[in-house]
């Protein structure tokens, strides 16, 4: 899944890491955002340059409702992404 490639795009941050804009919305604790994003297609498994994802700077900077609400969507992206490999296997 690519998503949309402008909402993808990484740029550099604050911190001078590139970032995409959910990873850097999850981040900051801007869980309107972060719901933004995933609906335009943002890439969940998407990593900065130091190979962090949105999920684990969520986590780390305490943003406990955006960590919990991305897991929930890592599931049924990693769910889906499985059941189509299934699929693709069984034709």
């Amino acid at each position: 899944m690519e998503g949309n490639r402008e909402i993808n795009f990484p740029f550099i941050s604050f911190c001078r890491q590139r970032m995409t804009a959910l990873i850097l919305a999850a981040a900051k604790g801007h869980f309107e955002i972060v719901q933004y994003l995933l609906d335009q297609g943002a890439r969940i498994n998407a990593k900065d340059e130091l190979k962090r994802d949105a999920l684990t700077l969520a986590v780390m900077n305490g943003n406990i409702k955006i960590a919990s609400f991305l897991l929930k969507q890592y599931i049924l992206w990693q769910t889906t992404l499985s059941l189509s490999l299934q699929l693709v296997e069984l034709t």
